[in-house]
């Protein structure tokens, strides 16, 4: 592995393209992920986090070294903080939001960052798709930013909210995280109003 040869000053985030499985399976596809990138002499796995479906943050190569990436870009000076599963038609789990959330917002205090302008996509910096469509357009319309005033504006008619998209607020024991619904989206029935349709 390669160490970093100035300060880290920038975030990436990628998803690992995998299976959206339940938490309960996240430490066997970590292990995976591991022996996989191990296999391509990386020396460790490639990224300096990981969240799981759960919520929980798991370390994986020490941040003095360099990740690693099967795409060409500058790793050096960037941390990188991934998300397990693949996000190209939906978000990763609440949980794993929240704590994603709360670690870029903790890690670019740490560093002098500002999550705006130095925490962005790996489809940002090279040619690829990760992390998805959906997770990519969640995270540029200001998902990381708690608080951000452009989420705060919610359209207040159905046709506001077919040309704006709006937000939804989330709970999370202690915290609250707000969620951008992307402009075209339309909001789905609850489970219940379902259920009496059915019958």
């Amino acid at each position: 592995m390669k160490r970093h040869t100035k300060p880290i000053d920038s975030i990436v985030i990628p998803h690992t393209e995998t299976p959206n499985e339940a938490a309960r399976l996240e430490l066997n596809r970590l292990r995976n992920i591991q022996s996989y990138h191990q296999g391509r002499n990386w020396g460790d796995i490639a990224y300096h986090y990981l969240i799981g479906p759960s919520g929980k943050i798991y370390e994986g190569r020490s941040s003095r070294f360099q990740g690693d990436s099967g795409t060409s870009y500058d790793l050096d000076g960037r941390l990188l903080i991934c998300v397990l599963g693949s996000f190209g038609k939906q978000l990763p789990a609440s949980p794993a939001l929240d704590s994603l959330t709360k670690i870029v917002n903790s890690k670019a205090r740490m560093l002098d960052l500002n999550v705006t302008r130095h925490v962005t996509t790996h489809r940002k910096v090279a040619a690829t798709d990760c992390p998805g469509e959906t997770f990519h357009q969640w995270i540029v319309g200001g998902g990381l930013t708690v608080g951000n005033p452009a989420l705060s504006r919610i359209p207040q008619s159905p046709k506001q909210k077919e040309e704006h998209g709006g937000t939804v607020r989330l709970n999370f024991g202690n915290g609250t995280l707000q969620v951008l619904i992307p402009p075209g989206f339309t909001q789905m029935d609850s489970p219940e109003k379902n259920l009496e349709k059915m019958n």
